[in-house]
């Protein structure tokens, strides 16, 4: 029975040693926060390569936080929390636990998907955080209707209440020229 237990406990030391030693160690250099039509990218640069399976990202409806959750990760809350917000983004808190970083941030408009994406060149992360298509889309119809109204009034600016008075003249003046 002792043999059992010995065994056991080395195993768990092993285990515990192997996990220490061959986890992710690496902090957050920089970290970019920027807003697009059709949702929140974060570009975080890292000290070096981690697995993209550590990295976890989920909404929370009722509070509009979304959460992203780096596994054996390090990062300077105090500098993470001063990131200036960018348009669309309400609040960003960062915490610091033993085994991860979480991230939280909180937006005008719901979060859908969560995609995190390595940069080819170096330990970059990117996160991916989308909107439902639904708001992207009325986004996109919000631009056609400002185009179309900003060619409507540069159209009616061309062809204001006193342009058949110009036409008229015009014509009256190439005429005149013409019987000349």
């Amino acid at each position: 029975m002792t043999t059992i237990v010995n065994k056991n406990k080395l195993s768990l030391t092993a285990l515990i040693l192997t996990a220490t030693l061959c986890g992710q160690n690496a902090s957050i250099k920089n970290i970019k926060v920027e807003t697009r039509e059709n949702g929140i990218t974060l570009s975080l640069h890292l000290t070096e390569a981690i697995q993209l399976s550590e990295i976890s990202g989920w909404f929370n409806e009722s509070t509009s936080w979304s959460y992203l959750t780096f596994y054996n990760i390090k990062g300077d809350t105090s500098l993470i929390n001063a990131i200036p917000k960018a348009n669309g983004i309400t609040s960003i808190e960062a915490l610091q636990f033993n085994e991860s970083l979480q991230i939280g941030l909180r937006s005008d408009n719901p979060i859908y998907q969560f995609e995190f994406y390595h940069d080819k060149n170096d330990s970059t992360v990117i996160a991916s955080l989308r909107y439902p298509l639904s708001t992207a889309m009325a986004y996109i119809e919000k631009q056609e209707i400002m185009s179309k109204k900003k060619n409507l009034t540069l159209f009616s600016t061309i062809l204001n209440a006193n342009t058949p008075y110009y036409l008229i003249s015009i014509i009256l003046a190439g005429l005149l020229i013409h019987q000349l």
